[in-house]
């Protein structure tokens, strides 16, 4: 009926519109009831069988019941339901979000920030991929020397992320990137102006530390501000920027060889790094703290404010505080009832705890930091013999590196986290035996750019970007910041582990030797992946610690936690 129509019979029959009208409210008020008892309803995923829901574009965790109502009063001019409009919201987030599907300028900026810190050591693994060949040169390294020169800053890195998980959880996660940038500047300045291998030394070890404390609290910070929907593709940022990092290094480090070919040249590639840094340093302070951090620390008011400047409504901002309240509680009383935090953490690792360690020990283990700093030696041993030309296929892997990462971060939310892992691990096992093959066989060096480059690529779809999304994720907030230390620091000693023998091995069992030995690790790492890694795409932070702590509470032994992990589940099985 046209409203012209709708006009007349009002205008015609007043008696029995107006009866129509009082009962339309009737139902409209009984509507309005039912959807407010049912955001009420606390959700129990573990136990209650899965159900269909609406999916908005907020994720399939933001439950949006619609109900239509009127087509006249369905929204204002601005779009937004009417009393007893269109639609009629539940949003279960507990988190930053706004309920808009796309973050706010704050929340972009804070990411940004953030992510900029791990450009710092992308750079630094891009541009000493460079400067080691005329570091070598002005110091006349031994292959200790040289492999102590690009492993040391990792294995630093490990016990930078000891010292930065409790710095994250003593001051705060903004502090904790304020530390990694002057630290990093610090590492940058010593490196640079290094006039022997002592002090390049000492300049790698304190930017080590920064690395180490960067990873802690950069992924924690993103993952604890980014909504649901969107975690995966946000904090995928961290990894991207790394890319970015390796990249800029490369082509900076091409670019320092070609048009200043002098034996100083390698020290402005180190000390354009600093540039990162100072550029956080100086956007930091405008930035708010972890919401999520300011409920740890009792800072409730805080927390609500930190909420509402990220663009979560009245609403979802006191959900979000319930969700953390309740959270918080829960590992409180479980930590009370264990004795000591720090006994806890250190004898009586949950599942989470552990997942988080064998995610950053397998990631790296396939040998892939090889690829990154030795990639020029490989180029030289496969016949390319021009320092420029090796140079300019350090930009082609740093690129294959990049790119698939920047699909597979819009894929992440949508496909699940699994799926892309097990694709990326077993796509990199393959490439790294036939990486062997190629030195066995003698292929040409345009054949081993392709192989490295393919290699940097099956990395990039998901055992590169999503490692520390996937640790962040499995583990409780009151446990978050301790797990992803660990984790950390599993990471950057089995890098540092790879940069530190790499040459030796080489040099032992050959190139090929190497790579067939990287691409049996790969494939253990692919049984992990398969084997133990659950689903986590789409829930939110608390839904995933409620559904832990409902795993637990039904262990038929017992001696389940508060922070045990759910086994390896399917895409949406929270759901």
């Amino acid at each position: 009926m046209s409203s012209e129509a709708r006009f007349e019979a009002m205008s015609d029959t007043p008696v029995e519109n107006d009866e129509h009208d009082d009962h339309r409210q009737q139902q409209q008020r009984e509507s309005d009831s039912t959807a407010t008892s049912a955001n009420r309803q606390p959700q129990n995923q573990a136990n209650q069988p899965k159900q269909k829901k609406q999916r908005g574009r907020r994720g399939m965790y933001s439950s949006i019941n619609i109900e239509i109502i009127d087509e006249h009063n369905a929204t204002d001019d601005n779009g937004n339901g009417r009393r007893g409009g269109a639609l009629s919201h539940n949003n279960a987030n507990g988190s930053a979000a706004s309920s808009s599907s796309k973050p706010n300028r704050e929340l972009v900026k804070l990411v940004a920030v953030a992510a900029t810190t791990a450009a710092t050591l992308g750079y630094d693994v891009g541009s000493m991929a460079g400067a080691i060949i005329p570091i070598d040169a002005h110091f006349n390294l031994s292959s200790i020397q040289k492999e102590l020169a690009m492993g040391s800053l990792n294995f630093v890195a490990a016990g930078g992320a000891l010292i930065g998980g409790p710095v994250a959880d003593r001051y705060g996660r903004k502090k904790t990137v304020g530390l990694t940038c002057w630290l990093f500047l610090v590492g940058t300045i010593f490196m640079a102006a290094a006039t022997n291998y002592v002090l390049l030394l000492i300049g790698r070890m304190v930017a080590g530390l920064g690395v180490g404390v960067a990873f802690i609290a950069a992924p924690v910070f993103i993952s604890e501000v980014s909504p649901p929907s969107m975690r995966g593709e946000l904090n995928t940022t961290f990894d991207v920027a790394i890319n970015v990092g390796i990249l800029l290094g490369y082509i900076v480090s091409y670019l320092v060889q070609v048009i200043i070919p002098t034996e100083w040249n390698w020290r402005l590639m180190l000390g354009l790094g600093g540039l990162f840094p100072l550029v956080v340093l100086c956007l930091l302070s405008g930035l708010p703290e972890s919401p999520r951090w300011l409920m740890l620390d009792d800072q409730k008011p805080a927390a609500r404010a930190v909420l509402h400047r990220l663009g979560s409504t009245e609403m979802e901002s006191e959900e979000a505080i319930e969700a953390m309240e309740k959270e918080i509680g829960v590992h409180r009383r479980v930590a009370s009832s264990a004795g000591s935090k720090s006994t806890k953490k250190c004898c009586n690792c949950g599942k989470g705890q552990r997942l988080a360690v064998g995610l950053g020990f397998w990631q790296q283990i396939s040998g892939t930091e090889a690829v990154l700093y030795y990639s020029a030696d490989f180029l030289a041993r496969a016949g390319l013999q021009s320092p420029e030309l090796r140079l300019l296929g350090n930009v082609a892997v740093g690129c294959s590196k990049l790119i698939p990462e920047l699909i597979a971060m819009r894929l992440v939310d949508g496909v699940g986290r699994r799926p892309l892992l097990m694709t990326s691990s077993f796509l990199l096992t393959v490439t790294t035996f036939l990486m062997g093959v190629a030195f066995v066989q003698g292929w040409s060096p345009v054949v081993v750019i392709v192989l490295l480059c393919l290699i940097m690529a099956s990395f990039s779809v998901g055992v590169g970007p999503f490692t520390f999304l996937c640790a962040s994720e499995n583990l409780a907030l009151s446990e978050r910041a301790w797990g992803m230390t660990m984790c950390a620091a599993a990471n950057r000693c089995t890098s540092g582990l790879v940069a530190l023998t790499a040459v030796s091995i080489s040099e032992w069992l050959t190139d090929a030797g190497l790579f067939f030995l990287y691409g049996s690790a790969g494939l253990a790492a692919l049984v992990f992946y398969c084997r133990v890694v659950p689903e986590t795409s789409g829930a939110t932070l608390e839904e995933l610690a409620a559904a832990r702590a409902q795993a637990a509470g039904n262990d038929d032994d017992g001696r389940g936690n508060e922070g045990d992990l759910l086994g390896p589940q399917p895409i949406g099985t929270f759901a």
